[in-house]
């Protein structure tokens, strides 16, 4: 964790070493900011980018690094719109 942006599988893992106390906690800071990203529209501000099988198979570009790259252009790309 030594980035400010965490994979699914380790905020997954993250939310499995909590004792079962804290997941009222975690699912009220999640439903927070589902309304703080949904803005008023009731849309998120991006269309998360799905990559369906087979769809890199005929490229040297691994998942991990389109990972890489995403974590890389969201970590300096601008908050305040």
């Amino acid at each position: 964790m030594g980035t400010l942006i965490m994979e699914r599988a380790e905020l997954h893992q993250a939310i499995d070493r909590l004792p079962d106390e804290a997941l009222a906690d975690i699912a009220n800071i999640v439903k927070d900011l589902i309304v703080e990203y949904q803005g008023k529209e009731g849309k998120p501000p991006f269309e998360p980018v799905y990559f369906p099988e087979g769809i890199g198979k005929d490229t040297d570009i691994t998942i991990e690094e389109i990972r890489q790259m995403r974590r890389e252009v969201w970590a300096n790309f601008p908050r305040e719109f």
